[in-house]
């Protein structure tokens, strides 16, 4: 058997390999999980608290409610939290193939009216939201401000990554041809190790990750076609810029940076943001991309104490 027909074989036997272990979200639900379909597929959502007011929650890329199990707790008391997991991510239920749907769930301007539509069936209370977002999550609490302003009380930004541009993603680039898309399935391994590299870029300490939450990170690589959504979802989401909008915004706004973020140009929207009058800045010294998950103590602090501020009822 020649070098290639060997390199053939493999490569199909690790497709067969994951096919065969691979399962559906709801396997993997938590205790609290809860599913609606919105739009034609199931959304993957949590609540927790009893307040009047609500929290509403949006994870980053790669990520999924998960994320806010480090601060959630110091807070139900005085809100009702809503986390839920962006599609592509988490245990929401995946789409490989756009052309399917009437509706385009991973175009970046569709993602507000996800959260809003979630929001309303679910029967919350949407006069006194405060949106919480992380990364790639706060330009869509960005967008959520803009289409629904009435509603929105206060913005809770945390690493903001508030552009995107399709032309300069190298995922995109990679697989905007359509066969090369094809063989993704090929490469998932290869997906997952380079997620898992960039959640240690994204920790200025990356000895400091536990277990479980590399086990969390790692878990929706477990799913039915989780490569070919990642994939859609990035060749899909189109391009923005949210910049402007968080530069003139015009609610309480509480920006959290770590010092160390090697992910996000802090310094491009620092010195933006700078002279908004309704903006308050949090550094946190020797911390990544994570804050929320890297230094939780710090971050729950910050932000009890930007609500004190609030005049809300």
């Amino acid at each position: 058997m020649n070098k290639n027909k060997v390199m053939v074989f493999i490569l199909l036997w690790l497709f067969f390999f994951n096919l065969a272990f691979a399962i559906s979200p709801i396997e993997l639900a938590d205790e609290d999980s809860r599913f609606l379909d919105l739009f034609g597929i199931d959304i993957h959502y949590k609540v927790e608290g009893n307040g009047d007011k609500v929290m509403l929650m949006f994870h980053g890329f790669g990520s999924s409610t998960f994320t806010w199990n480090s601060i959630k707790d110091a807070f139900v008391n005085d809100f009702t939290l809503v986390a839920y997991d962006r599609p592509a991510f988490g245990l929401t239920e995946r789409v490989v193939n756009i052309d399917d749907y009437d509706f385009n769930f991973y175009n970046f301007y569709n993602q507000s009216k996800i959260a809003h539509e979630l929001m309303t069936s679910i029967g919350m209370n949407q006069e006194e939201l405060i949106l919480v977002g992380h990364s790639a999550g706060t330009p869509i609490a960005l967008d959520y401000y803009l289409q629904y302003p009435g509603s929105v009380k206060g913005l809770i930004l945390i690493s903001p990554a508030l552009f995107h541009k399709l032309d300069d993603n190298p995922f995109a680039k990679t697989f905007s041809n359509p066969l090369v898309r094809g063989t993704v399935s090929l490469f998932r391994n290869l997906l997952a190790r380079t997620l898992e590299r960039g959640l240690d870029e994204s920790w200025y300490d990356p000895s400091k990750i536990t277990d479980e939450i590399r086990g969390e990170y790692k878990k929706f690589t477990q799913i039915d076609d989780w490569e070919k959504a990642l994939i859609e979802f990035t060749v899909n989401q189109g391009d923005f810029d949210m910049l402007p909008t968080l530069t003139n915004v015009d609610i309480p706004t509480l920006v959290i940076f770590g010092s160390e973020d090697q992910i996000v140009p802090k310094d491009e929207v620092l010195s933006q943001i700078r002279d908004n009058p309704y903006i308050m800045v949090f550094l946190l010294e020797k911390t990544g991309h994570v804050p929320h998950e890297e230094r939780p103590d710090e971050v729950i602090q910050a932000i009890k104490e930007w609500l004190t501020g609030l005049s809300l009822n």
